[in-house]
């Protein structure tokens, strides 16, 4: 019986809104895709307009040092051997090399500093360990999965697809009088409604896999996918530092090392989960507001106030739309933006936890009370 509801739901939405699904996902992912393309060709083209520059100034430099009195040719030299170490960043730093200095640097920091410091030593060891040898500017911004679809901008369009696809189910129902209020009323309706909320999951969750997946292709034939070993820190002890930036700095060791291919995967997971509660969240909306235009509305505020809630300190991290992207609790973006060294991925989950229970609770109650 439960399946028969699901597949009668889930066909129900594909007449009503199977076109918007598709269309809008294979939207985001080109629009990521052509994002990035963009957005690393100006990058690449900036570091080589930017040597091709020094380059010039150090032909010049050397021919002043050719021309003048012995007196100068010392500074002249100095000159010249910061300009040529200057070329050689933008062409790439060796990995031992940077390390070297972050060794340095560390011993020599601040108290505050000093974590942050002792975290890139970290991730330079790993690398060396996991053959990067040399850093190329033009491949820090390059293409990954978590970067730019699942804790970037793109994710609030992915939620405002499900939140489109999702706002119908109940009050699309209710407006145009397809319920069935009879069958509310019976043993069922507890049934029914969790069929909704499995056909809503089911439509997020292909809509964020999907593109991201489209997206992975599109990105990685343009500008490649870099290192799969890539390092990234996640879950480091945080402490608020007076004065930095970000607020937020790595307390010190041990710093938890995900390479890159765990955490795109493990993005992808928190992604979904995150994408399971909004989808609850926007039905059990959908069952109080009985409306699909008023549903739309307080879901993109809700939205579009998330990206503002953070700032808001404790208050604002009660909002799950703050936590639709929740590897960035875990690898401390969140913190750093908001300020408090407590805002990582226990947090997030428990508030994504907390809204989940309480709008299936809310929804599932209330669903089989419905009067047309």
């Amino acid at each position: 019986m439960w399946w028969a509801l699901f597949d009668n739901e889930w066909r129900k939405l594909w007449a009503r809104r199977g076109r918007l699904l598709v269309a809008g996902t294979l939207a985001l992912a080109a629009l990521t895709v052509f994002a990035t393309w963009r957005g690393q060709a100006a990058q690449e083209a900036n570091l080589r307009q930017q040597a091709a520059l020094n380059a010039r100034a150090l032909a010049a430099l050397r021919a002043r040092a050719a021309a003048a009195p012995p007196a100068q040719q010392t500074l002249i030299h100095e000159q010249e051997a910061a300009m040529a170490a200057n070329l050689v960043n933008l062409e790439g730093v060796p990995v031992r090399q940077q390390l070297q200095e972050d060794r340095r640097l560390a011993r020599h920091a601040p108290r505050g500093q000093a974590g942050a410091l002792e975290e890139t030593v970290a991730l330079d060891r790993y690398r060396l360990a996991h053959g990067i040898i040399r850093l190329r500017p033009w491949h820090t911004g390059a293409w990954r999965l978590a970067g730019l679809v699942l804790t970037g901008p793109a994710i609030l369009g992915y939620a405002l697809l499900a939140l489109g696809v999702t706002a119908d189910l109940v009050a699309g129902e209710v407006q145009d009088g397809t319920l069935s209020f009879l069958f509310l009323h019976g043993q069922r309706r507890g049934a029914i409604y969790l069929a909704k909320l499995a056909t809503g999951i089911t439509a997020g969750w292909g809509s964020l896999a999907g593109g991201s997946l489209l997206t992975w292709l599109g990105a990685a034939l343009l500008v490649g996918t870099g290192s799969p070993w890539a390092p990234h820190v996640v879950g480091a002890r945080l402490v608020k530092v007076t004065g930095s930036f970000p607020p937020v700095q790595p307390a010190g060791p041990p710093f938890p090392i995900l390479p890159q291919w765990a955490f795109d995967l493990w993005a992808l997971v928190l992604a979904l989960v995150a994408a399971g509660v909004w989808v609850a969240v926007v039905l059990a909306l959908s069952r109080l507001t009985r409306s699909v235009t008023v549903t739309l509305v307080l879901g993109t505020a809700g939205l579009i106030g998330g990206l503002f809630l953070s700032l808001a300190g404790w208050a604002g991290l009660l909002s799950p739309t703050v936590h639709l992207a929740p590897m960035a609790d875990w690898d401390g973006s969140t913190a750093g933006v908001c300020g408090i060294p407590a805002a990582g991925l226990p947090l997030g989950l428990g508030v994504l936890a907390g809204w989940g229970l309480a709008a299936l609770a809310y929804g599932w109650s209330r669903f089989g009370r419905l009067e047309p």
